[in-house]
């Protein structure tokens, strides 16, 4: 059985961590069954009660594992940190704020199937993100799409 990882950059999460882990693992009981699944935190120093949560959550589930940063480093050094520790066949990185429907796993995982090596989301609309903000996600997605 082929294995996804998801990989989830967190920081001060501690209101979304339980919502987002239950809507992932409801989703992959109804649409992911063919799949194992591994979920990788990397909480990004956070100064709430995310290191505490995902601690917790570690402990009464094998699928999930974290990594906690001792400072605030950034989402793309936690990205590539939980890219690093990935050990599944496809890794997809979503937030754990929820602003990425996780049912969309399910739809990249398809286009993964028919033979793509890469499949990327997007947001249609970036909300009430700053313009720089915008750019420079743009810029780094642009630049790991490339590797």
């Amino acid at each position: 059985m082929k294995k996804i990882s998801i990989i989830v950059p967190c920081f001060n999460e501690e209101e979304t961590i339980e919502l987002f882990y239950k809507a992932v693992k409801d989703m992959w009981k109804e649409k992911m069954t063919s799949y194992e699944a591994e979920l990788v935190f990397i909480d990004d120093g956070s100064k709430d009660r995310t290191h505490e949560l995902l601690k917790q959550l570690a402990a009464k589930d094998e699928e999930v594992r974290y990594t906690s940063f001792s400072r605030n480093f950034g989402k793309e050094a936690a990205i590539f940190c939980g890219l690093k520790q990935a050990t599944g066949d496809a890794a997809v990185v979503l937030d754990a704020d929820l602003q990425h429907p996780v049912a969309t796993i399910a739809d990249m995982a398809a286009k993964w199937e028919e033979g793509y090596k890469v499949v990327e989301g997007f947001k249609k609309n970036r909300g009430k993100e700053k313009k720089t903000h915008g750019f420079f996600a743009g810029l780094f997605y642009g630049l790991i799409s490339k590797h």
